[in-house]
């Protein structure tokens, strides 16, 4: 009685993932979701299709599935990072990642002032995968130096 064959659907491709429950709140069906695999590129969109009614007590998350678009290249079992869009605002203060220094669980980032650095603590917000969201610290047009290694406050510093 062992199966000789499985018929698998591959597009679109159903997606399960699980969500922490304090971000389940912001789940709804419709979302969309991008999907990405390590070593492709590509990004593929998809839509939330299922939510769980419960949140799993063992291990505290929603499950959640999507159906997700395919070109072919995505195969079953594949292990994917998935983005859902929870919240849109239309503007916001990004940098990317490798500009912030975490020292003492403290954020902060080297910004340029009258050509001297000038170390800012930080409050980020929502993370994607080459930037993060500064809620407050930094503003709008200041400039923000990437990967600052020992860069001190005071240090002079010359803009490209």
């Amino acid at each position: 009685g062992a199966p000789v064959v499985d018929i698998v659907r591959i597009d679109p491709l159903r997606l399960r993932v699980e969500v922490p429950e304090r971000e389940s709140h912001n789940i709804r069906t419709g979302q969309s979701v991008r999907v990405t695999v390590e070593g492709d590129a590509n990004s593929y969109l998809g839509y939330i299709k299922r939510l769980s009614p419960t949140i799993s007590e063992q291990n505290r998350v929603q499950a959640v599935e999507a159906d997700v678009r395919n070109n072919g290249r995505l195969r079953p079992g594949a292990f994917v990072k998935a983005e859902i869009v929870t919240n849109q605002t239309n503007t916001a203060v990004t940098v990317p990642p490798n500009a912030i220094v975490t020292f003492a669980g403290i954020e902060k980032v080297i910004v340029v002032e009258n050509g001297l650095a000038a170390e800012k603590t930080v409050t980020t917000g929502r993370r994607g995968t080459d930037w993060v969201e500064i809620k407050s610290g930094v503003n709008l047009g200041q400039t923000v130096i990437v990967d600052p290694g020992n860069l001190q406050s005071g240090q002079p510093v010359v803009e490209n």
